[in-house]
């Protein structure tokens, strides 16, 4: 008696695999792919653009965002990044930038991040701790190992924007991945 897989076709699943053995395995895995390789329509993006895309032509939109943020005090390079990671809402970063031209400075000088952006996802994007700031929102820690000046700079704007204690932002610096005695001490 031979085991093999079958497949069989339900609406709304592409494919169901029944049973065992190598034979039908190799064969349910030809199938899968098959079925992965073939057209399934309009993407939803074609139709429907993201919440935060810049509505006309995407070059020409960079540009002028670009332009506004060197003219805010951004350096090129930062101001381009900013464009590029926060879509349209690198406007309430130039709002930011407008009414607080001192976060125009980078975060890092090594990294185009500026300062404003620490204060920018803790209002707008809802970035709760110091690693969410520093890794998820702000990729500076997947880049390179920061200064105690660094952690001191976005501890600061941070605690400051969410009111933590001095207690909080002490855990929240403990908390880094990496943080070291030294760093700590240095950094509060």
């Amino acid at each position: 008696m031979k085991r093999d897989f079958s497949s069989l076709a339900r609406p709304g699943l592409d494919l169901l695999v029944v049973g065992s053995g190598i034979y039908g395995a190799w064969t349910a895995v030809d199938q899968v792919m098959t079925s992965l390789a073939q057209p399934t329509g309009a993407r939803p993006t074609e139709e429907r653009r993201f919440p935060w895309a810049p509505s006309g032509d995407f070059g020409d939109w960079l540009q002028a965002a670009t332009t506004r943020g060197v003219a805010l005090e951004l350096d090129p390079l930062t101001a381009r990044t900013a464009a590029l990671r926060f879509g349209s809402g690198v406007e309430a970063l130039h709002a930011r930038l407008a009414a607080q031209p001192d976060l125009a400075a980078r975060l890092d000088p090594t990294l185009p991040f500026c300062r404003a952006e620490v204060v920018h996802v803790v209002e707008q994007e809802m970035a709760c701790t110091l690693h969410d700031v520093l890794r998820r929102r702000i990729p500076l820690l997947l880049l390179t190992p920061p200064t105690a000046g660094v952690i001191e700079d976005a501890a600061a704007l941070a605690g400051d924007a969410l009111r933590w204690t001095p207690e909080r932002r002490q855990e929240e610096v403990a908390g880094l991945p990496g943080a070291t005695a030294a760093t700590l001490a240095t950094a509060l």
